[in-house]
């Protein structure tokens, strides 16, 4: 990737704390397009996440768009 990403430090987000390293993790498979998978990456990166993190955040964003998050 020849483009230079500028990174945000997240280091005291919440969603850190509910992705601990200890916490018991289950396998999630699914295709994409290259083109997703590259933006997807880019945002995570962009926002100093792991792609894991930013995934938990998209759902918990969809769920409260939808008022579906209690």
């Amino acid at each position: 990737m020849s483009e230079a990403i500028q990174r945000v430090s997240h280091t005291a987000s919440p969603i850190r704390a509910a992705v601990g390293e200890s916490e018991n993790r289950e396998a999630l498979a699914f295709k994409v397009s290259p083109a997703f998978r590259k933006r997807f990456k880019q945002r995570a990166v962009f926002a100093d996440l792991k792609l894991n993190e930013l995934l938990i955040e998209a759902l918990d964003a969809w769920e409260e768009k939808q008022g579906l998050k209690e």
